[in-house]
């Protein structure tokens, strides 16, 4: 079975899309991903990659997820289709806007012990967010 690290970012409310497109973005939150992860390898979709064009030769880019399975990096994701392979999860990184955002599709993952415990919380300030949390999940590890 091969493991997955998924990057998302989520309103509120756990939204990620509206009418089949993101709910929001940030720059600083693309430079944060960059610096932390980058160096990892990072899958994405074409019209998420066209966000990061030119700011990292890190960008492995797929036509489907399933393309994606097997590779190293984190699978940087603006919907929930990484989720057909949830058993595969082994880290979460979740980026939250702290806004209220319409959405019809929403993050729907527990993220809560005793499977995933979260081992960083930081918070980052954006170009269009005046702050950014971040929270950083792994599944089975560390527990008591």
């Amino acid at each position: 079975m091969e493991r997955m690290k998924v990057i998302i970012c989520i309103d509120e409310r756990g939204g990620v899309r509206f009418h089949d497109r993101r709910v929001s973005q940030d720059v600083a939150q693309r430079r944060d991903v960059i610096a932390r992860y980058g160096k990892d390898g990072l899958l994405m979709r074409k019209d998420t990659a066209a966000l990061y064009a030119g700011e990292t030769d890190a960008l492995h880019v797929v036509d489907d997820w399933e393309q994606g399975l097997g590779q190293d990096g984190w699978w940087v994701c603006e919907d929930t289709a990484f989720l057909r392979w949830e058993e595969q999860l082994e880290e979460v990184i979740l980026y939250r806007w702290n806004r209220r955002y319409p959405s019809d599709e929403a993050l729907r993952l527990c993220l809560s012990l005793p499977l995933w415990r979260c081992v960083a919380v930081y918070d980052l300030p954006g170009k269009s967010h005046a702050r950014i949390d971040v929270e950083h999940y792994v599944k089975g590890r560390n527990q008591k």
